[in-house]
């Protein structure tokens, strides 16, 4: 799960939204992207700060299998759910 804040005085952040594109990312929520890859968190991070402002804010965090987690209302639940089966 990719979540991001871009804050920065600079309006084009076009390097981190091609990075996105290329992680064929799902947007449940805006500012929030899930993305399916064998990356890491860490080499994710790496690639998607490239570029921000110390004003911006971005996590990146591994869920694994067995996670619990419910939504309401949002987009891609269908592929969520596929992805990450709720118990």
């Amino acid at each position: 799960m990719i979540a991001y804040d871009l804050r920065g005085k600079r309006k084009v952040y076009e390097g981190f939204y091609d990075t996105l594109k290329v992680l064929d990312s799902r947007s449940p929520l805006k500012a929030v992207q899930f993305v399916e890859t064998d990356r890491d968190a860490a080499s994710l991070f790496m690639d998607l700060s490239e570029g921000l402002e110390p004003e911006d804010r971005i996590v990146v965090m591994e869920i694994k299998d067995g996670a619990d987690w419910f939504a309401y209302g949002i987009s891609n639940e269908r592929w969520l759910k596929a992805k990450l089966p709720q118990s």
